[in-house]
């Protein structure tokens, strides 16, 4: 966790891998909600110059879940199963290790997509 800092789900990513890939900060305009409207892709969009779409989770890659009617919702893959990522209401997000099962809309899973980070982005060797 960041110390007297609440985070968003891409406020995390950036934390994490900024010192390895040139992630931009996340948008300070992204509202909590959008994904409920729109269609857009802008949670994809930001991440996309960085990383690659892999088949299965990979340890250390990151995974994005379909909340409302876009791919919203990021978190940081440990293993095949769980994830850290940041959840919350509002703006008081917190940092938490969750099983995929976390990820249910009733009681299916939620639709998923999973990244590697992109080799030729790395800044360090």
């Amino acid at each position: 966790m960041i110390p007297g800092l609440a985070l968003d789900c891409g406020t995390l990513l950036w934390h994490v891998y900024r010192e390895i890939i040139p992630l931009p900060a996340f948008p300070a305009d992204y509202p909590a909600d959008w994904a409920l409207h729109n269609e857009d892709t802008r949670y994809l969009d930001w991440i996309a110059p960085f990383v690659e779409e892999v088949q299965k989770p990979i340890r250390g890659g990151i995974s994005v879940w379909k909340y409302g009617r876009s791919f919203s919702h990021g978190g940081i893959v440990i293993d095949k199963k769980h994830v850290i990522h940041a959840w919350g209401r509002e703006k008081l997000g917190c940092v938490q290790r969750s099983h995929t099962h976390f990820f249910r809309l009733k009681q299916e899973p939620r639709i998923v997509k999973h990244f590697d980070l992109r080799a030729s982005c790395l800044l360090v060797n």
